[in-house]
């Protein structure tokens, strides 16, 4: 169905797995038709009659069919909201397009229906955070933080402030550090020698038992990973197979778990170097044992078995067992993650495109070329919301 060769589009509205309810969303010049072909509402008013904004509780596909809520939205515009399983929602879908609609995604239904690019962005965005405090920076680019810093850096170049423009340029690039991992988590790897309680501990900071846990060294042979949130900020939690001294095991698998640890270790945004607190000289010993590049925090584990401390200095003193040292350790991988965290209506760049035009724009301002920064920045902002 189409009006004058418009479609007529539908779209889940709902995540990709099961919830309670899900909204499918119809617009276009046949959604009307489309809708009341499968809709009965209760009682005898008609789909065709009701005003804007109208919620009408009915069936679908006859009075024996899915009671759902149907939302008229616009003139050509509806949103039914159904049971929430795949099959109900798939259900309703297959209706309209056999009804002559065409499905899209979420993701296009937003493209579609958004003109402003950063409220687009943080739109599908949200639909990815995991965390409150991650869509609430989100809800704030979409309520215009992003645009408001990037349009002010636009008035500062035009009007020739280049220090202005290279100052505001600066606290956002340097805020997208913390915006890219809004949807995408952290990666904190948990590293060190066999048997020295990296899986304890990752379960511990998890919460749950996540990673297997024995006496035998060399139990965990590959990246073992859990998601988890830390002070509200999403985090990947990797333990690894443990790296025996000089850098072989007998067993090959264990031998490849150990080359995956370096790979994780050498890609992470923080290591955490975990040392047995009850033997740390055997830790010193090894060469395996040195801390990777990466930032890393030296974790010293089963603190609880160890009546006399060495004097370790810098080192964090922790047992998955009791949980002494826990609630530090947390506090020290987010101060090390995100040290500076934005103030709350913050503008923070969040998708890479993002980050990428804005070095364009500095770059450009730095090279004395306003109309080149300028259109970057115009390609970030694109059309302003009505």
């Amino acid at each position: 169905m189409s009006g004058e060769g418009v479609p007529t589009w539908v779209a889940k509205l709902m995540p990709a797995v099961p919830c309670a309810i899900a909204a499918v969303a119809v617009q276009g010049p046949a959604a009307t038709p489309a809708v009341a072909r499968n809709f009965h509402p209760r009682g005898d008013k008609r789909l065709v009659d009701a005003p804007i904004h109208t919620i009408m509780v009915g069936y679908w596909g006859g009075a024996g069919g899915e009671q759902l809520v149907v939302c008229r939205r616009g003139a050509d515009w509806y949103e039914i909201h159904c049971h929430g399983g795949t099959a109900a929602v798939d259900a309703v879908v297959a209706c309209l397009v056999h009804s002559g609609c065409r499905e899209i995604t979420w993701q296009q239904w937003i493209a579609r229906s958004e003109p402003d690019a950063p409220r687009r962005a943080a739109l599908v965005a949200l639909g990815a955070a995991t965390t409150l405090r991650a869509a609430t920076i989100l809800m704030d680019q979409y309520h215009g933080a992003l645009r408001g810093a990037s349009g002010a850096i636009a008035d500062d170049i035009r009007n020739g402030r280049n220090e202005a423009a290279l100052r505001g340029l600066a606290v956002l690039l340097d805020r997208s550090r913390v915006g890219r991992h809004l949807v995408t988590p952290w990666r904190v790897v948990l590293a060190g020698l066999p048997n020295v309680g990296k899986s304890s501990l990752m379960n511990r900071l998890l919460g749950f038992p996540r990673a297997i846990v024995q006496d035998q060294p060399g139990t965990t042979r590959d990246v073992v990973v859990g998601l988890t949130a830390l002070d509200g900020w999403p985090v990947q939690l990797a333990d690894t197979a443990g790296l025996r001294t000089g850098g072989q095991a007998e067993d090959p698998i264990e031998t490849l778990g150990m080359q995956r640890t370096r790979s994780s270790s050498a890609t992470a945004d923080l290591v955490l170097h975990v040392v047995d607190a009850v033997d740390a000289g055997r830790d010193a010993r090894s060469a395996e044992s040195d801390p990777p590049s990466t930032r890393c925090l030296r974790v010293y584990s089963k603190c609880d078995l160890q009546l006399t401390r060495p004097p370790c200095g810098g080192g964090l003193y922790t047992s998955a067992r009791t949980g002494e040292g826990i609630a530090a350790l947390t506090a020290a991988i987010v101060d090390n993650l995100v040290p500076d965290p934005p103030p709350p209506g913050a503008a923070v760049p969040f998708t890479v495109d993002q980050t990428r035009v804005l070095r364009r724009a500095r770059q450009a301002v730095r090279d004395r070329q306003p109309g080149r920064a300028l259109a970057a920045l115009a390609r970030l902002l694109g059309p302003a919301s009505s």
